[in-house]
């Protein structure tokens, strides 16, 4: 439970379902090697067996509800029943063939039936690459990063850059000569006008001492 979210958040977000799903693979049988050739000498070797493997299958389980569910986003119930009836059938055959093979060999046998198990599955993970859309093939390269993410940050695109440039060129451009005579002239306008308005505010206010010096003689 505590190893889930973060392994979401790093490499599920992160990578294609395919690359989380041979490390899960790649996990179980570790473990499964490790408990059948050293368990007959140390129960540590089941202990690291049993840990391994609830690890690595939750990993592989992680990335194939990621995947799952964009096939048809619309019918995700359907899709998650054949899911699980797919992964009970497989559970229920590996039940038996390790019965049969503890039955016959003991416990060398039944986990070497196990690790062939994994061989298989490892081996259908390699036969399609993660942009392949028919059965099994490599088209469309070997890159395991998520191509639905976009650039990543600080990467610009080439277009994108090339116009980048061009406005910061134009904004670092030296004043033409026309955009000065512009400027004067705009300059010149606001004079006049501060000039008229000082003349107005002169005018009001001789007015203004004229009529006061009017009233005081009436007085």
């Amino acid at each position: 439970m505590c190893f889930g979210p973060p392994y979401s958040r790093f490499v599920i977000d992160k990578f294609v379902p395919l690359f989380s799903v041979i490390i899960g693979e790649l996990i179980c049988l570790i473990g499964i090697v490790i408990g059948t050739y050293t368990g007959r000498q140390s129960v540590a070797g089941p202990a690291i067996q049993a840990f391994l493997l609830d690890v690595g299958v939750q990993t592989a389980q992680i990335a194939n509800r990621s995947a799952i569910y964009t096939i048809a986003p619309k019918a995700r119930n359907r899709v998650n029943t054949a899911f699980m009836v797919c992964i009970f059938a497989g559970q229920l055959t590996g039940t038996a063939v390790g019965n049969a093979s503890y039955a016959r060999g003991g416990w060398i046998q039944s986990g070497s039936a196990s690790v062939g198990f994994i061989g298989v599955s490892l081996l259908s993970c390699f036969i399609k690459g993660p942009w392949e859309t028919g059965w099994f093939g490599w088209r469309g390269g070997w890159n395991l990063r998520r191509r639905d993410l976009g650039p990543k940050p600080g990467k610009q695109e080439k277009g994108s850059s090339a116009t980048d440039v061009e406005m910061e060129a134009g904004e670092d451009k030296p004043a033409s000569k026309d955009d000065g005579q512009e400027a004067a002239t705009e300059s010149k306008v606001v004079a006049q006008e501060s000039g008229l308005a000082e003349e107005t505010m002169t005018t009001k206010r001789s007015s203004e001492g004229q009529q006061t010096r009017r009233d005081a003689s009436s007085v």
